[in-house]
């Protein structure tokens, strides 16, 4: 029985990778909050992220711009 779960999961894996964007080497990358007021991104886990209601996760810094988002005032400064 455990070698079946355990196989049932190895086989979701990819499919759970699979599904992450992948970012571009060659671009700055920057983290955001994903909740539904957040207007700023990061250089790094700071201050500014402490309240986030949502995820934090990396996107690139173009994508970051693309959403409305602007630099952190703790980061940039």
């Amino acid at each position: 029985m455990k070698r079946v779960l355990l196989l049932g999961a190895m086989m979701i894996l990819p499919v759970l990778m699979s599904s992450v964007p992948a970012v571009p080497a060659d671009e700055p990358t920057v983290l955001i909050c994903t909740g539904k007021y957040a207007k700023k991104y990061h250089k790094s886990q700071c201050k500014g992220l402490d309240n986030c209601k949502g995820k934090v996760i990396k996107v690139t810094l173009s994508e970051a711009k693309k959403q409305g988002k602007t630099e952190c005032g703790y980061c940039y400064k």
